[in-house]
């Protein structure tokens, strides 16, 4: 799962909680935060990039995906 922050905590905070509630295997679920760094998850566990500009949430998901790609293929 790849999503953006910018300025929304609140909203950051109900879609991990909807994440935990999935009844998906832990080991197979990844979950990838792209932050402007103005906030942070209070949910432990996930992995957080902090972005150096401002995204569109499309434009920062498609750079996710890239940068996940990139650790898929170095695995």
């Amino acid at each position: 799962v790849v999503t953006y922050l910018e300025e929304n905590q609140k909203y950051l905070d109900l879609c991990l909680k909807s994440i935990i509630k999935l009844n998906y295997p832990s080991d197979k679920l990844d979950v990838l935060i792209l932050s402007t760094g103005e906030h942070e998850p209070s949910t432990l566990g996930y992995r957080t990039v902090h972005c150096t500009r401002r995204y569109h949430y499309p434009e920062a998901c498609n750079y996710g995906v890239s940068l996940l790609a990139k650790e898929i293929a170095l695995n």
